[in-house]
């Protein structure tokens, strides 16, 4: 037996390219894609009436809501921090410059390696 159907033109677009892909005429690749879903058990869905889900909702028991502490803004922690450690220039200098001689040792390390100067 034989059946015509029709096919929306959006519907055919989005098939075409398919089709293409598989080598196949859209009539053809259409008539395989309904054999291989034809094949497939179905599935059975129960979906549950909303009344009855609406209703099971109401039965459960309240939930008692959790509480959790509150943060304080970076801000508003910050507000009243006080750093009276002083502050030693002589030995941030000493150690920068240790940082910076280990710097250019690597640095000219490197440039020796790819055959610089």
């Amino acid at each position: 037996m034989a059946t015509v159907i029709t096919l929306p033109d959006e519907l055919s677009k989005r098939l075409k390219p398919q089709a293409d892909d598989q080598h196949m005429a859209l009539d053809a690749y259409v008539i395989d894609v309904l054999r291989r879903v034809s094949e497939q058990p179905t599935p059975r869905v129960y979906i549950e009436p909303v009344v009855t889900l609406v209703t099971r909702i109401k039965a459960l028991p309240p939930s008692t809501p959790k509480t959790y502490p509150g943060v304080q803004s970076t801000t508003h922690a910050l507000k009243h921090f006080v750093d009276d450690a002083p502050f030693d220039t002589a030995a941030w200098d000493r150690d920068w410059a240790a940082v910076e001689a280990g710097i250019n040792t690597i640095s000219r390390a490197d440039r020796m390696s790819e055959g610089g100067a």
